[in-house]
């Protein structure tokens, strides 16, 4: 219904303002007890949340499975979704994390190190590591959110209108019929804005990143205003301002860091 869709578009609308996430900065050192974690030790913390999740919605889903024969698809598939959403950015953030590399000396000739473990030379055989690495978040980010929507919403497109709701009407309600899809879009952005938070450190590379995330939220409006992938217009008009502000902001932190905002013209 109209309150729902509203609901969800605010809540989307707060979390487009806040889409670089904490999830990639913050540290896990502090849980594991040592100075510097793992890449494996620290995929294993990322993930270990959205398993014990999907454990407990499977637990939950055959433990009320006599209330109705179809408790535990309807339960299961919303639950995969709502984790697939809300954890596959940081997921990836978590794999591109170890990619960035770093120097501290001026030149063409400067020596470069991990930013993930500056003891460790940036070499040949990291890059080729750190890019394998990256690919797979990559496409495991895509498997669990993307493409597992698109896979869901046409399989259930035989069905009839009250079981697509049931199934995934709160991923597609509120959206016009030809861009029923578009909470995948949302959910792409996410993932980009994620990642180039991991591999821009903001620390180092600024520019980089600033530059990165003025063209996806750029792309995204311009996206927003060809669609307009609400039923409702004011909803297309809020999200519009929140997309124009989230690309605007971004821009003028980078003109006012930029070296050319120092240089007096007159």
């Amino acid at each position: 219904d109209k309150v729902s869709t509203t609901v969800r578009a605010l809540f989307q609308i707060a979390d487009t303002a806040a889409d670089s996430s904490s999830a990639i900065s913050t540290s896990l050192d502090c849980v594991l007890g040592e100075a510097q974690a793992t890449i494996t030790q620290w995929l294993f913390l990322t993930a270990s949340a959205p398993l014990f999740l999907l454990s407990l919605s499977i637990m939950w889903a055959f433990a009320n499975r006599c209330k109705d024969a179809g408790f535990v698809r309807v339960h299961l598939v919303r639950s995969t979704v709502v984790i697939g959403n809300c954890f596959a950015a940081s997921v990836f953030g978590a794999f591109v994390r170890y990619s960035p590399c770093v120097h501290f000396q001026a030149g063409p000739d400067a020596a470069s190190f991990v930013a993930y473990e500056v003891s460790q030379a940036c070499d040949t055989t990291h890059n080729f590591k750190a890019a394998l690495i990256s690919l797979a978040g990559f496409l495991i980010s895509l498997l669990v959110a993307p493409a597992y929507w698109v896979a869901l919403i046409r399989s259930l497109a035989p069905c009839d209108a009250a079981r697509r709701c049931q199934l995934i009407g709160f991923l597609t309600s509120g959206y016009r019929p030809k861009v029923e899809y578009w909470e995948i879009v949302v959910v792409l952005r996410k993932i980009l804005v994620v990642g180039a938070a991991a591999f821009f450190p903001t620390s180092y590379a600024p520019i980089s990143y600033l530059i990165f995330l003025v063209l996806v939220m750029g792309a995204s409006l311009v996206l927003h205003v060809a669609a307009h992938p609400y039923e409702d217009n004011f909803l297309n008009r809020f999200e519009g301002i929140s997309l124009t502000t989230c690309a605007v902001a971004p821009l003028l932190v980078l003109i006012v860091i930029s070296d050319s905002w120092s240089v007096v013209l007159w």
